[in-house]
């Protein structure tokens, strides 16, 4: 079964307010303190963003749009296992 979505989800976006971010990660505190300024380096020091908030603070101006949802299965000796595929256009 293929699903597709033309409509944008991200109608009513919220807005980021790095202010009234409460960090909870070493950092996520360096971004807010404005000592991290790109995701560049980020990925050069080799760390994780485990804060969807450090994004949104570093690339204010990133849309996305789901394409398509669709559900794949696969059978194992028990029983068949259920997962979603989703396509999604970031930029």
């Amino acid at each position: 079964m293929r699903r597709r979505f033309g409509n944008n989800r991200d109608q009513n976006e919220r807005v980021f307010n790095i202010e009234e971010w409460t960090p909870r990660t070493e950092l996520g505190k360096k971004v807010k303190a404005h000592e991290v300024t790109s995701i560049e380096q980020i990925f050069h020091s080799g760390k994780r963003i485990e804060e969807r908030e450090i994004v949104d603070a570093l690339l204010p101006n990133l849309k996305s749009e789901v394409i398509e949802i669709m559900s794949v299965q696969r059978m194992t000796k028990n029983n068949r296992k259920a997962k979603y595929r989703v396509t999604a256009v970031v930029g």
